[in-house]
């Protein structure tokens, strides 16, 4: 589960933790938020300053300008076969400007 790697990430670096969240439309908003906070309840978040960002847009533009705004020390990728295409994810770790780690 990614949370769960970029949350130990985190802790470690005593640093807090960006969720950055992107859909490809603002569709059923409210609902997918209560998904990603019932999915974010199953792990410890203890002891992290956390903020959670939802955008809409192209993933893979979306990740990179969001690890620029929030200047981010390393960007953790959830990726799935089915779920994240490969060329989406290879296009943000060449773009980032921080280390990328994918977590299937």
């Amino acid at each position: 589960m990614p949370w769960a790697y970029a949350a130990g990430l985190a802790r470690r670096a005593d640093r807090w933790l960006v969720i950055v969240r992107v859909w490809r439309s603002g569709v059923r908003q409210a609902e997918r938020m209560r998904r990603l906070r019932a999915e974010l309840a199953e792990v410890d978040l203890g002891g992290l300053d956390i903020e959670i960002v939802s955008r809409i847009g192209d993933p893979a533009t979306e990740l990179i300008m969001a690890a620029a705004e929030h200047r981010a020390d390393a960007l953790v990728i959830g990726a799935s076969r089915r779920l994240t295409p490969v060329p989406m994810t290879a296009r943000v770790v060449r773009r980032v400007t921080c280390p990328a780690v994918v977590v299937p």
